[in-house]
């Protein structure tokens, strides 16, 4: 069911908005391990352009914590983020049906690539727990902005 969901989401992108690349990286019975890193290899097959670079993080009730520390490796740096998942009062901040919510996250913005280039990135997480429960996957989406 994961993997539908995963493929309707990169499905409904490419329908969106042509301009839209991505990858998606399901994590098996959300259960994530700390020494698990999410591997993702996008080529940039709308050419040269300025993108917007977006993680997608789909999570579901299993997931006991408000924010996410991720610990994010691109072609050119290493950055840590933190990102709310929830507000003050729990409430889940994406949208979704049932207990699955998914949220749109903003990575990098105005970044230039080029035609033949190829976006390698991965995603470990940086939570003080060993396996981080509730997390069902996790998308890049480059979006062309010019």
């Amino acid at each position: 069911m994961k993997i539908l969901y995963s493929l309707l989401f990169i499905l409904f992108c490419a329908s969106c908005d042509s301009s839209n690349l991505g990858e998606s990286v399901s994590i098996p019975n959300s259960q994530w391990n700390v020494s698990q890193k999410l591997k993702y290899t996008i080529p940039v097959s709308q050419g040269k352009g300025i993108y917007d670079i977006h993680l997608v993080v789909r999570n579901n009730d299993e997931y006991s914590y408000q924010n996410l520390w991720l610990f994010v490796e691109n072609n050119k740096q290493k950055d840590t983020l933190q990102y709310m998942l929830a507000d003050e009062k729990g409430q889940w901040l994406g949208t979704g049906m049932g207990n699955t919510k998914e949220i749109e996250l903003t990575y990098k913005k105005n970044q230039p690539l080029n035609a033949n280039d190829t976006l390698h990135i991965s995603i470990q997480h940086g939570m003080r727990t060993q396996v981080l429960n509730g997390i069902e996957d996790i998308s890049v989406i480059l979006n062309k902005i010019k």
